[in-house]
């Protein structure tokens, strides 16, 4: 199949637009008993906009007017345009499923992608006084439209990646036994840069792409760059697993992972720091029971075992007015967390229900946040230590009659810091608190309706409050949603080829609420820390969450 797709939408709040190009193609070829082959491709060519997150304060004072200015002023760094992030990238896989035998078969699946894309923020640079690195600039840079040696230019913070790998398994079925065995191999490139662009008297940037050849330059000739560097990651891991039918209604699954992630980069500017290594090994075993009561009712328990690096950019050395600000470092820990979770499901005509308990445990958690990087907002991970989460899940569907559904589902979380949280020569007092982004409380409820000509649907979900630091000195409040669909099917007006027309209402209530945390911070407030240290508190930065909308489509089957 080929499909392809153009959108164009204008922003939800504020100034600008997104555009959009998306091709899908596959091609399959089936032969013998269960042969088959296939080559998948994806590419994408978006530019999106960027929303300023607030912090508390300033969502207090302006709510959704918190915005990009829809004008450029000269000297200023907060138009729109400014902010929209070019990107395109493209995925090639290629699975292949063998039936070597009638107990043997082998999977292989090749995957290549190549990615570039410009995360661009506005920022003002002189042409006097500039670093590279620790090295100072003694020549002046030239920058077009500079005033009294300040120009408003475009910061770049570019990404040019490239991944290739391979994963092939062999299951082997004996008796009761279902035996998998592969390996993994992955071999990625990733060349970031934080560059700068001169833009015109509009504001309109020179390259949106960032690219190096239109680049700012020094006096002689090299590459004006607040970070510069490669990094080459290498993963490759084995698997092993068993499936045993002990009885018609029992099974029980065992397995184990090993994954070792080698990561070799280098960092370009001028410094103490050249070339850096991270080599690591993750040992994953899991294991996993069945039992089904009867043909309605089952009991599950499992234990996995998880693995997550930190963010690649902790290797690296950050500059500031030529001295080091951040000191890379290859000691940082992987994340470790170990999962148990049991559970009922039932699964009748009318009724399905199931609920499950859980009980996570991390060691060095990788907490997913957005940090300044001068001034560029890359998506990053801190360690937040230990953490222990447990808790319920349920959700419940109800069908009383053909075409009708009903459901309802929950979920309570208790997620809790270990330990104490070091911040320079000192430790946050954060043992025992919340973990960040984990609402205790979430529900959603909803139903479906369709005769066959009408249908429509309602859904609406509730999330708790959060926390948005790790002291637990700012929060934002829970707040809930509603969407509404109603639409036509069409077919038996036409030629009788599936057409349906729809209509969605999406967050028709259209609370005025922040809806997650964009990035967290360590303390809201200053702290006294275990030692005696204050600590200085910073405000965390919240999403905005979205208005209310109505679409209509029309989607037909050929």
């Amino acid at each position: 199949f080929l499909s392809y797709s153009n959108t164009r939408a204008d922003n939800w709040r504020g100034a600008g637009y997104d555009t959009r190009q998306h091709i899908d193609a596959k091609l399959l070829n089936e032969w013998g008993a269960g042969n088959r082959a296939s080559l998948a491709l994806s590419y994408n060519d978006a530019n999106s906009s960027s929303y300023p997150s607030p912090t508390l304060a300033e969502w207090t004072a302006q709510g959704r007017g918190f915005n990009y200015d829809k004008r450029y002023t000269a000297g200023s760094t907060n138009y729109w345009r400014l902010y929209r992030a070019p990107f395109r990238n493209l995925y090639a896989s290629a699975p292949v499923h063998l039936v070597l035998n009638d107990r043997l078969a082998l999977d292989t699946t090749t995957y290549l992608q190549f990615g570039y894309g410009n995360s661009p923020y506005g920022t003002q640079l002189t042409t006097e006084g500039n670093f590279l690195g620790t090295e100072e600039l003694a020549q002046p840079i030239a920058l077009p439209g500079a005033v009294d040696g300040v120009a408003t230019v475009l910061g770049n913070y570019t990404g040019d990646q490239m991944r290739t790998g391979n994963v092939s398994k062999l299951t082997f079925r004996t008796g009761a036994h279902t035996l998998t065995a592969g390996l993994w191999f992955d071999y990625g490139t990733d060349r970031v840069t934080q560059s700068y662009t001169s833009i015109d008297a509009d504001g309109q940037p020179t390259d949106r792409w960032g690219y190096r050849a239109e680049a700012i330059r020094t006096a002689d000739g090299r590459l004006l760059a607040y970070e510069n560097q490669r990094t080459v990651t290498v993963t490759k891991g084995f698997f092993v697993a068993d499936s045993i039918a002990l009885t018609p209604r029992l099974t029980i699954d065992a397995g184990f992972k090993g994954v070792n992630v080698v990561r070799n980069g280098r960092n370009y500017l001028p410094g103490p720091q050249d070339k850096v290594r991270n080599d690591s090994f993750a040992a994953l075993p899991r294991a996993a029971i069945h039992y089904r009561i009867d043909d309605r009712q089952q009991l599950f328990a499992n234990i996995t075992t998880n693995f997550r690096t930190p963010n690649e950019f902790t290797l690296y050395n950050s500059y500031y007015g030529g001295e080091v600000v951040v000191q890379g470092t290859n000691a940082l820990k992987n994340e470790y967390s170990v999962s148990q979770e049991i559970g009922y499901r039932f699964i009748g005509e009318q009724l399905s229900a199931s609920v499950t308990g859980f009980h996570y445990k991390f060691r060095n958690r990788q907490l997913a946040t957005v940090l300044d990087q001068g001034g560029a907002q890359v998506n990053a991970t801190l360690n937040a230590g230990g953490q222990t989460s447990y808790g319920v899940d349920a959700e419940i569907d109800y069908r009383p009659v053909a075409g009708v559904s009903l459901y309802l589902s929950g979920e309570y979380l208790r997620a809790r810091i270990d330990d104490d949280l070091p911040v320079g020569a000192d430790f946050l007092p954060t043992r025992g608190k919340h973990a960040v982004s984990s609402p205790t409380v979430q529900f959603g409820a909803g139903g479906i309706y369709d005769d066959g000509r009408f249908f429509g649907s309602v859904a609406s979900k509730y999330i708790g409050r959060q926390y948005a630091s790790f002291m637990n000195d700012e929060r934002i409040k829970g707040y809930a949603t509603l969407d509404l669909s109603v639409g036509m099917h069409l077919a038996d007006w036409l030629d009788g080829k599936r057409t349906d027309l729809r209509v969605n209402a999406i967050n028709v209530t259209d609370p005025h609420v922040l809806a997650g945390v964009q990035s967290v911070s360590t303390n809201a407030q200053d702290t006294i820390g275990r030692n005696g240290t204050v600590i200085a508190g910073a405000p965390p930065a919240y999403y905005i969450g979205s208005g209310a909308a109505v679409m209509a489509t029309i989607s037909r089957a050929f």
